[in-house]
């Protein structure tokens, strides 16, 4: 494949530093002229984003368990072409960085993926090309907010929001946040019962 933009950077950063390294492989096979800025620790990444203040990111992360980064990352991030990148992905690490910022986001998640496939989505990704996508609302960060469980509250509720959003019933919400929160379905029968 041609490169499109000899002068065009990627910034990386994965919780794995095999992910990383895998993401750098992959782009030197797809477009060798491009520069690929490998992160391996959130400061590392703060520097390289303030460093190439309009270069794509791709994040091997799980949103879910990393609020507090995607926090923190969040004025970095707001005019980014972000790809977020991981094994797969369910329904909070695809609503959770809309919370924090509103830039273009795709998700690719490599699990039962070929080679091929996943060379195609970081290629499309290297020229900007349109993914497929499905417009989802975002909501202004709280400014200031103070401390963390304050954060993972305003999360939270915006995370209900969105269940509602995408269909989800107010008693299912509740099931699934009981779920989410550690409480078993059998052991929580007779609450789940009083919710219908």
């Amino acid at each position: 494949m041609n490169n499109p933009d000899k002068n065009k950077c990627i910034i990386v950063y994965s919780r794995h530093w095999s992910e990383t390294f895998t993401i750098q492989g992959m782009y030197t096979l797809i477009s060798p002229d491009t520069r690929v800025i490998t992160c391996f620790s959130p400061d590392r990444l703060v520097e390289s984003l303030s460093v190439y203040s309009t270069a794509p990111v791709i994040l091997g992360i799980l949103p879910h368990e990393s609020i507090f980064l995607l926090s923190r990352l969040s004025p970095y991030l707001q005019q980014r072409h972000i790809l977020l990148f991981g094994d797969e992905f369910n329904f909070v690490d695809r609503m959770a960085p809309f919370y924090f910022f509103k830039g273009d986001i795709t998700f690719h998640a490599w699990k039962d993926k070929t080679i091929m496939k996943t060379r195609t989505i970081l290629y499309d990704f290297l020229i900007n090309k349109p993914l497929n996508r499905v417009p989802i609302q975002h909501i202004p960060v709280q400014p200031g907010v103070p401390d963390k469980d304050e954060l993972i509250y305003h999360v939270n509720i915006y995370l209900c929001q969105m269940f509602l959003h995408h269909g989800v019933g107010e008693n299912a919400g509740k099931v699934l946040l009981m779920l989410a929160y550690g409480f078993s379905t059998k052991r929580n029968r007779q609450r789940i019962r009083d919710l219908h």
